[in-house]
């Protein structure tokens, strides 16, 4: 599926991102979320809870941050997730 370039584009891939963290694959779901194009919310909040589930959540302020750099509004789940992590 990576290979293909199949899944570079659109807002759906969250499933996904999911999907291999679930099988335990956070590599592969890193890599997705990595070679999206265009990252929709649900995308970024997939990734959010796969770092903040795992060992990597220091990642998740700085995810947070790219959200609003790259132009995407967070919504109500990434605050959510995010805000535990967050530090003003």
């Amino acid at each position: 599926m990576l290979l293909t370039g199949l899944f570079k584009r659109g807002s759906s891939n969250g499933g996904l991102i999911a999907f291999f963290e679930n099988m335990g694959n956070i590599e592969t779901a890193r890599k997705l979320f990595d070679v999206l194009s265009q990252r929709g919310i649900d995308a970024w909040n997939a990734m959010i809870i796969v770092c903040s589930r795992k060992e990597y959540p220091v990642e998740v302020p700085c995810l947070y941050h790219r959200i609003i750099l790259d132009g995407v509004r967070p919504d109500s789940s990434t605050f959510t997730v995010a805000l535990k992590f967050l530090r003003f």
